[in-house]
């Protein structure tokens, strides 16, 4: 067994590449490739666009004004003629791009300067679909016509972003989803016909502005902390055309193990719930389905660390991003740096498969590349928000020792030591004494969690439980052991672990999560009726 001195040892490992942190346009280099656009009748939206072009270096030239209605939705006829031309218009006038016809003869781009479209604050969110058509037919009951059903072919409601992504590309038909080129790619702009579009955007305008400035910050000190993922467990109850969202969730959570991130993993069919002790160093979420924001992401206490990535998997999880109620909304709201969401039904296999997307992420692509490598379709339902050229995970990039010690330093050591608990463990006992740090113990505890190895997890987590002051820290380790006790097979000491939980941490915020996790283990009697 090889225990040494752990966190001096981590702490100097040097990390890939020579960025100096704190550099203020850390993407500069795509900075002449990003176009710019706002509404130019919104005087929010030209604010958000000279800031956004001043801290990213964007060149003024690539700063376009666009004429579009003030709301959210706009009509198709609105954005051909106020979006979609103005902009080819534009890039056949600078020499952006060159098109020619391809075998097939659709016109599309050979080559293109621009790579990024940064949609600011203010520009329409959805283009409305046409109303169902008459099929011909007429009721034989009301003698009404009969009008067609929705299908994905037949409808031509969609996000603006995702339309805007093949803004070279002569399609004939705007109905329905078409193939997205870049979706599985893992190689960054081989595709010139795509367009990667993001949104810089929220709920109001303050919202819109920080997202620019956590995105930098955390490029600048890298983005540290733990990961929450949300296993719905939907093809238990709705069947198996639903198990391929879990699966998504499972990679993410597989892939944050592998990479050194602590992650807390939820596999009952209810959401995290309300008062869950998730703590403030939450860097990564995703989870599924429910409608609007619930449990801990509803509670206006609640934030994430500046930077994080928080996703919510619904069909109309962005349908507004000016209601909080709204997941995508709500996520941003609760102080995510960044966020994906769908503007009408997006039908489960074309919605963002989360895997992909982290996996690119880890590599060091930036946000818009990732989503958009993840996402099966454009001209379909799909919305990123945040800064298109935010990395939070460079690969190039060099952090010194503070802050977030601890978390360098279990990502450090759970890469050399994998695998390998009998070293990783006692070494992030050590580190975690020589941190003075809990959460590398409980961080531990995780790994054993995610390794299977319960009884030693339950060990990990009673001794993160004593060495944690504040009383949310303490529960959230009472409640790993319920998990825990649970995986191992054992439900009834699972159910007494959590109702000792809510016992012990009575009339604080987290009782009403240890009742809530219990009571889905074992639901209490119904109420008896009025009058008896």
């Amino acid at each position: 067994m090889n225990i040494r001195p752990l966190a001096p040892i981590l702490l100097a490992a040097a990390l890939p590449g020579a960025l100096v942190a704190g550099d203020p346009v850390a993407n500069s280099k795509y900075a002449p490739f990003t176009l710019v656009a706002y509404n130019q009748n919104v005087e929010e939206s030209r604010k958000l666009a000279a800031y956004y072009a001043e801290k990213r270096g964007i060149p003024l030239a690539n700063l376009v004004a666009l004429d579009c209605p003030a709301g959210e939705v706009i009509s198709r006829e609105d954005f051909e003629a106020k979006v979609q031309a103005p902009l080819q218009e534009l890039f056949d006038t600078n020499g952006w791009w060159d098109r020619e016809e391809d075998a097939a003869g659709t016109l599309r781009p050979t080559r293109n300067k621009i790579k990024f479209i940064a949609l600011m604050y203010g520009m329409p969110l959805k283009i409305s679909r046409r109303p169902p058509q008459p099929t011909g037919a007429t009721d034989p009951e009301t003698g009404e016509p009969v009008l067609e059903q929705a299908t994905h072919q037949n409808h031509d409601g969609a996000s603006l972003d995702s339309e805007l992504m093949l803004l070279g590309v002569d399609l004939d038909n705007l109905a329905g989803p078409t193939n997205n080129p870049y979706f599985r790619g893992a190689e960054a702009f081989a595709r010139p016909e795509v367009l990667l579009t993001a949104r810089i955007d929220g709920p109001d305008y303050a919202t819109a502005r920080r997202l620019v400035d956590d995105a930098l910050a955390a490029e600048a000190s890298g983005l540290w902390g733990t990961a929450a993922i949300d296993i719905a467990d939907l093809a238990a109850s709705m069947g198996p055309g639903y198990k391929i969202g879990d699966t998504w969730m499972e990679n993410c959570a597989t892939f944050y193990h592998k990479a050194g991130i602590p992650v807390v993993v939820d596999r009952s069919p209810a959401r995290f719930p309300p008062g869950y002790p998730l703590g403030g160093d939450v860097i990564l979420y995703f989870g599924w389905y429910s409608g609007s924001a619930e449990g801990p992401f509803a509670d206006p206490g609640f934030k994430f660390k500046p930077g994080a990535i928080a996703c919510h998997l619904h069909s109309y999880s962005a349908s507004t991003l000016r209601t909080k109620t709204s997941w995508t909304a709500a996520l941003l709201s609760r102080g995510a740096c960044a966020a994906l969401g769908n503007v009408y039904e997006p039908f489960l296999t074309m919605s963002t498969h989360f895997d992909i997307f982290n996996a690119r992420l880890l590599a060091g692509f930036t946000l818009a590349e990732a989503a958009w490598m993840a996402t099966p379709a454009t001209s379909w339902m799909t919305i990123v928000v945040g800064d298109p050229l935010y990395q939070p995970f460079r690969r190039d990039a060099r952090y010194g020792k503070q802050p977030d010690a601890d978390f360098k330093a279990y990502k450090v050591a759970a890469r050399r030591w994998g695998g390998a608990p009998a070293e990783l463990i006692p070494n992030l006992r050590r580190a975690a004494e020589s941190l003075d740090s809990a959460m590398l113990i409980e961080a531990g505890g995780l790994y054993l969690l995610g390794e299977k190895k319960y009884d030693e997890a339950m060990a990990e987590f009673a001794a993160a439980k004593a060495a944690f002051e504040a009383p949310a820290d303490k529960l959230r380790q009472d409640l790993h052991r319920g998990r825990a006790l649970l995986a191992k097979g054992d439900r009834v000491a699972a159910i007494q672990q959590l109702r000792a939980a809510a016992a012990e941490f009575k009339s604080t915020p987290g009782e009403k999560a240890a009742v809530a996790l219990a009571n889905q283990l074992d639901p209490p009697p119904p109420p008896p009726p009025p009058g008896q």
